[in-house]
């Protein structure tokens, strides 16, 4: 998975949440590009799951 473009700046949003947080669900109609902190809403079950193991 691509954190980002190299050619493009990354804006200041994504750049806290992948820089200071443990990590952000986004729920979104548009597509966004996914890393290991930025995942869809419909991911976060499903590593809630895993959390509690």
């Amino acid at each position: 998975m691509c954190i980002r473009d190299r050619d493009k700046p990354m804006n200041k949003s994504r750049a806290i949440v992948e820089v200071d947080l443990d990590g952000a669900y986004v729920m979104s109609s548009l597509p966004i590009k996914e890393s290991d902190k930025i995942k869809t809403f419909d991911k976060f079950v499903k590593d809630l799951k895993k959390l509690l193991k």
